[in-house]
């Protein structure tokens, strides 16, 4: 399994578990690339800080980290917003998934981590988080897998 503090006390096999576990995880990570879909259905959210990352404005950027990943797209001939828009795609994806993760691990019980992710997930602050080209998605990420 896992995570070992899931608990077994119930009656059904390691491989029904295993299913549950991926099924749930699978469910809210749709959800969740589902609400990025449709409020990126117009294009990313762009800031000021977000020019900042892109190497539209002049002042420098705060978070390099990300202003690399916004700009590698671009080395191969694609958009910065269309990159910035996958990048967000991929954090939205990790994120989630990470968010359920832990939340098994750390209740052992799927319906509380169920419930639980689909409380963050769901939450206008993190769909509004991943669907703008900020670097606050990279940075859960990082702190969402120094976690697990």
């Amino acid at each position: 399994m896992y995570c070992d503090d899931v608990a077994k006390s119930d009656a059904q096999s390691a491989e029904e578990m295993d299913r549950r576990y991926w099924a749930a995880g699978a469910l809210l990570v749709f959800l969740s690339v589902l609400l990025f879909v449709v409020n990126t259905r117009l294009g990313i959210g762009i800031y000021p800080d977000t020019t900042r990352y892109m190497g539209i404005n002049e002042l420098p950027y705060d978070a390099p980290i990300y202003a690399w990943l916004v700009r590698l797209p671009a080395l191969i001939g694609m958009d910065m917003t269309a990159g910035a828009e996958t990048l967000g795609l991929i954090f939205v994806f990790a994120n989630t998934f990470l968010i359920w993760h832990l939340l098994v691990c750390s209740t052992g019980k799927y319906s509380y981590a169920l419930v639980g992710s689909a409380l963050i997930v769901l939450a206008p602050q993190f769909v509004a988080l991943h669907a703008s080209a900020m670097s606050e998605p990279p940075f859960l990420f990082f702190l969402l897998l120094a976690l697990r």
